[in-house]
C-alpha cells in the first residue's frame, strides 16, 4: 500500500517513522521543509524504547508525493488544510482514500469542496482524534510517540465505507479502529476547542498589558478548579445543541463521563494528574520583564477559528443559547485582534475566513443531518 503523509508536524513525523518500517507499506511524506529531514526517523516510546522508519520519499512537491497513492493522511495545522487539499486535487489518481488526523474543525466541508473537481474517485475520512501523543525531540529525524491504547474513533463519507477504511487504518496503524455514527460526530467533538479555551480564559481574562509572570505556567499540572467548572460548563452547552440535532451523536460523551469523574474538584484531579501531559507548559512568550500570554498560538489560532466558532455556529443553526461559550469567545476575538461575534451575531469581518458551517452553506437543522449522512 503507498501512503502520502502531509505535514511535518508530531503527528507526521510519528506516522513516517513508524509506518515505514512496515513491511508492504510504501510511505511518502509531503512537508515544506524536505531538506530539514533525515533519510530515517527514530520513533521513542515512554519506555525509551526506539523504532528507526526510512521513508521511501520526502518532498515538497505534490506531483512527486500523491500520484498513485492508496491512502493520503493530512497530519496538519486546521489553517493548513484548505491549500494543502487544493495543492494534491489534481495529482489524486484511482482510487483514493484521503482523511485527516484529527478530522474537526470542519475538515469533511473544506475536502468537499476542495476535492469536487478532482479526477480520482475519492473518499474522505476524518478521526475523533490523533492516534498518537507525540512530541517531536528533533525536527526531521527524532519524535516521541506513544499510541492511544484505546486506538482512534473514525467516520467516513460516504457513510456507509466507514468499515471499509476502518478495517484499513486498523492494519496499517495496528491500532482499535471504531467507526462512528456519522461525520458531525468528528466535527463537534468536544476535545481540544473544549479543552484548551476555558483554561486560557481563566488564567487570562483579567490579563492587561504590562503584566508579566516571572516563570511559564504549567498548562495540566497546574489546571484548578476555576477551569474546571467553566470546562463542565461550556461542555453542557455544546450537549444542549446536540440535543437539538436529530442524529445519533452518542459518540461524543460528556467530559464528565470521558474522564470518569462527578464534579469539578474530581476532574481537576483527573487532568492535572494526567501522566501524557506533565511538562506541558501554557502558551507564553518571555520578554526581558517576563512572560506574557502568547494570544497567537494555536490553543488560539487553532482552538478558536476551527473549533469553538463551528460550535457556535451549529449553535446558531439549532437555535441553542449558548452564554458561556459566547464569553469566551467575545474574550478570546479580543486578545487575537480578531472579529468574529458582533452584537452577538456571527458577522464579524474574519468570519469569512472560518469553516463555521454556514461558509459551507450550512444554515438549518436538515442541512447539518444531510451533510454528516452524504
Amino acid at each position: 500500500m503507498r501512503i502520502a503523509i502531509c505535514g511535518g508536524g508530531n503527528v507526521a513525523h510519528v506516522l513516517a517513522g513508524l509506518l515505514s518500517q512496515r513491511e508492504g507499506l510504501e510511505i511518502r511524506v509531503l512537508t515544506r521543509k524536505p531538506e530539514r529531514w533525515d533519510e530515517s526517523i527514530r520513533v521513542l516510546d515512554e519506555q525509551d524504547r526506539s523504532i528507526i522508519g526510512r521513508p521511501r520519499l520526502i518532498t515538497h512537491q505534490a506531483s512527486e508525493a500523491i500520484p498513485g497513492a492508496d491512502l493520503v493522511i493530512l497530519a496538519l495545522p486546521a489553517y493548513a488544510r484548505a491549500a494543502v487539499l487544493t495543492t494534491i486535487a489534481p495529482h489524486l489518481t484511482g482510487s483514493v482514500w484521503v482523511g485527516s488526523f484529527p478530522g474537526s474543525g470542519g475538515f469533511n466541508w473544506l475536502a468537499q469542496k476542495a476535492l469536487q473537481g478532482a479526477s480520482a474517485n475519492i473518499a474522505i475520512f476524518g478521526a475523533q482524534r490523533v492516534p498518537y501523543i507525540s512530541r517531536i525531540i528533533h525536527y526531521g529525524r527524532e519524535v516521541f510517540g506513544s499510541a492511544k491504547k484505546e486506538g482512534i474513533a473514525i467516520a467516513s463519507i460516504p457513510q456507509n465505507r466507514s468499515s471499509e477504511i476502518a478495517s484499513i487504518l486498523e492494519d496499517v496503524l495496528q491500532m482499535p479502529v471504531n467507526c462512528l455514527n456519522n461525520f458531525l460526530e468528528i466535527t463537534l467533538a468536544t476535545s481540544n476547542p473544549i479543552l484548551h479555551p476555558p483554561r486560557m480564559y481563566t488564567l487570562f481574562h483579567d490579563y492587561e498589558a504590562g503584566n508579566f509572570w516571572q516563570e511559564s505556567i504549567l498548562f495540566y499540572e497546574g489546571w484548578d478548579n476555576a477551569a474546571s467548572e467553566l470546562l463542565i460548563s461550556m461542555d453542557r452547552e455544546v450537549h444542549d445543541i446536540f440535543a437539538r440535532i436529530p442524529l445519533d451523536l452518542s459518540g461524543i460523551s460528556p467530559l464528565l463521563k470521558h474522564y470518569g469523574v462527578h464534579d469539578a474538584q474530581e476532574l481537576t484531579h483527573k487532568i492535572s494528574a494526567i501522566t501524557s501531559f506533565k511538562g506541558i507548559a501554557t502558551p507564553m512568550l518571555e520578554t526581558k520583564d517576563g512572560f506574557i500570554p502568547d494570544f497567537q498560538s494555536r490553543y488560539f489560532s487553532e482552538d478558536i477559528p476551527f473549533g469553538l466558532l463551528i460550535l457556535k455556529g451549529v449553535a446558531v443553526i439549532t437555535g441553542t443559547v449558548t452564554p458561556m461559550i459566547d464569553t469566551v469567545l467575545i474574550w478570546a476575538q479580543e486578545m487575537m485582534h480578531k472579529e468574529y461575534i458582533v452584537d452577538g451575531e456571527l458577522v464579524g469581518k474574519d468570519i469569512a475566513a472560518t469553516p463555521i458551517p454556514q461558509n459551507a452553506g450550512i444554515v438549518t437543522i436538515d442541512d447539518l443531518v444531510l451533510r454528516a449522512r452524504l
